[in-house]
């Protein structure tokens, strides 16, 4: 059952047309777009790491578009079927969730890999320690979409509901602007986002700092995205009794 759950979620990501840009298209086009704009007034590496911050932003987003079609089986009345057929609810999420991965991996290979190749050997970003931290931020991402979804009671909440969050977030957390740029009391309010984290694991991994910094950083987003699922779990146990 895991199986058709996957394949079934995996289709639904792609159900309009215009998914394949979304997915893998935009990501891409933002970075390079960023990363052009910002690398005229600085050095090619700090335009790539807060590139990397924008991809940052559309990953949240887009964790929480696919994570979001279990509302929209709830909406079709797919959900009760299911749980009149002989499968595990455990089963049904994890499709969905690993669904998720699949595509936001994909997205990440791509963006990797355009960055190891195209961009100048003084963005400081390496292929593998790049794809190391956004494979992790994925993982957080996933928490995240499932704690959006049961916040909220249907799909279209979800999306509104994320937009605020992340957007926010975003905003905090260094993805869109350096934390060093704000004052003292919004730098000390960053550490609480999940964003903080990863695009200091990129500063530190970039600017060639010991590997176990880098790991340490990259370990509290790995726990943000633990966090989330078990406080998703939580309120859904709360909202069935």
């Amino acid at each position: 059952m895991f199986a058709i759950f996957f394949r079934n979620f995996l289709k639904a990501a792609f159900q309009r047309k215009t998914a394949w840009l979304l997915y893998f298209v935009a990501p891409l086009a933002t970075f390079i777009v960023m990363f052009l704009l910002l690398s005229l007034n600085e050095s090619a590496g700090f335009a790539a790491v807060q590139a990397v911050g924008m991809v940052l932003y559309l990953t949240m987003m887009q964790a929480v578009l696919i994570v979001s079609n279990i509302l929209r089986d709830r909406e079709q009345g797919v959900s009760v079927r299911i749980t009149l057929a002989p499968a595990s609810r455990l089963s049904y999420v994890a499709g969905n969730g690993l669904a998720a991965l699949l595509v936001l991996t994909i997205q990440v290979l791509l963006v990797s890999t355009f960055i190891a190749l195209v961009l100048p050997a003084g963005s400081g970003l390496a292929f593998l320690p790049l794809l190391f931290v956004l494979a992790t931020f994925n993982l957080m991402c996933i928490g995240f979409g499932f704690l959006v979804c049961a916040l909220a009671e249907t799909s279209s909440g979800a999306i509104m509901l994320a937009n605020i969050l992340v957007l926010s977030t975003s905003l905090l957390g260094g993805s869109f602007i350096p934390v060093e740029f704000m004052g003292a009391s919004l730098q000390k309010l960053a550490i609480v986002f999940p964003q903080f984290w990863a695009m200091r694991a990129l500063r530190q991994l970039q600017s060639g700092v010991d590997l176990a910094q880098a790991l340490l950083s990259l370990l509290i987003v790995f726990l943000f995205g633990l966090l989330f699922l078990a406080a998703q779990a939580a309120l859904r146990r709360r909202n069935t009794h």
